[in-house]
């Protein structure tokens, strides 16, 4: 059953002042009772890697097929970080609205063209693409579980030194066990935890 719109009118008297202050408050009708669909918040795939060919190493001269499916079954790879991006591109072969582009050795995603089919999800044998809000948000572009190494493995991966924690005002920021995470429910997108990661690890779609 519809609850009709309510008029509440409040009238307060504020203390000391004599001033009439008149506020209009009204009860909003959820979207689907008025027959409406309600938006749902529309997601985009991210890479969750910034290892490109100039920030990761190449451990190991590969010479076989050229597929991350068929690179991945021989030591997760040819880079120097386990965690890193295989990089030939089977998610930019399997994409059906172009909206991927390799760079570097590193897909990088149009957000504006991406349907979220979720196929690059499926495709990529490191698990390296994921959901994220399109609409303007924040997120770690790196899957290292192994901080202390990551000197080691990149130039560009995180290395859990835990400032964008630290500045975050909202405790958007955290880590898991695994991964440091950035919860787009909390996070203002003040823009801090950009300005004082020295890896440039956090990017925005």
């Amino acid at each position: 059953m519809i609850i009709a719109l309510k008029i509440l009118l409040a009238i307060v008297i504020v203390a000391g002042s004599g001033a009439l202050c008149i506020f209009f408050l009204k009860d909003k009708i959820p979207a689907e009772k008025k027959g409406q669909s309600v938006p749902t918040q529309r997601l985009t795939a991210v890479v969750a890697c910034c290892g490109n060919e100039q920030s990761t190493d190449v451990s190991f001269d590969y010479a076989g097929e050229l597929t991350c499916e068929s690179a991945s079954h021989l030591f997760g790879g040819d880079k120097s970080c386990p965690y890193a991006c295989i990089g030939y591109g089977d998610c930019e072969k399997i994409c059906p609205e172009n909206a991927i582009t390799m760079k570097k050795g590193l897909p990088v995603i149009d957000s504006l063209k991406c349907t979220f089919c979720k196929k690059c999800i499926e495709i990529c044998p490191k698990g390296l693409i994921r959901p994220q809000s399109s609409s303007f948000s924040y997120y770690v572009a790196c899957s290292n579980k192994r901080f202390s190494k990551t000197e080691k493995y990149c130039d560009t991966g995180c290395n859990g030194c835990g400032k964008c924690i630290e500045v975050c005002e909202k405790k958007a920021i955290s880590y898991n066990g695994r991964r440091v995470i950035i919860d787009d429910n909390l996070c203002d997108l003040c823009g801090k935890c950009i300005e004082v990661c020295d890896r440039n690890v956090i990017k925005h779609v």
